[in-house]
C-alpha cells in the first residue's frame, strides 16, 4: 500500500474489497464495497488499480466493474494486474493463493 503511495506520488491511497480481508498493518484507509457501486464520488482519484481482482469477478460483471472504476478515476489510468487462467491447474493454484492470502 505504501508502495503505491511512493510509486505514484499519491497523498491518498484507499483499499476496497467486498469482504473485510484487510491486513491490520496496512497504513491506508480500507473500505468495504458492495460489489456494485464504489463508495466514492465521480472523479475522486487520479489512478485506479485492480490487483488480483478480475479473476474473482464473473465475466458477466467485469465490464460493469471497469465502468465503475472509470467513474471514480479523474481521467487517469486504470491499472489492472491479475492472474491468467490457461490450464486446468491454474484455477487450483489461484484458489490456494487466495486461501493463503
Amino acid at each position: 500500500a505504501s508502495g503505491y503511495r511512493e510509486l505514484l506520488g499519491s497523498k491518498l491511497v484507499v483499499g476496497v474489497d467486498v469482504a473485510n480481508r484487510f491486513a491490520p498493518e496496512l497504513a491506508i484507509a480500507c473500505l468495504r464495497f458492495d460489489g456494485v457501486r464504489l463508495p466514492f464520488r465521480d472523479g475522486a482519484f487520479d489512478v485506479v488499480s485492480l490487483v488480483n481482482v478480475l479473476h474473482h469477478v464473473s465475466p458477466a460483471r467485469r465490464e460493469a466493474l471497469l465502468i465503475e472504476c472509470a467513474r471514480v478515476v479523474a481521467g487517469g489510468p486504470i491499472i489492472v494486474k491479475d492472474h491468467v487462467v490457461h490450464y486446468r491447474g491454474d484455477r487450483i493454484r489461484l484458489l490456494l493463493l487466495d486461501i493463503l492470502g
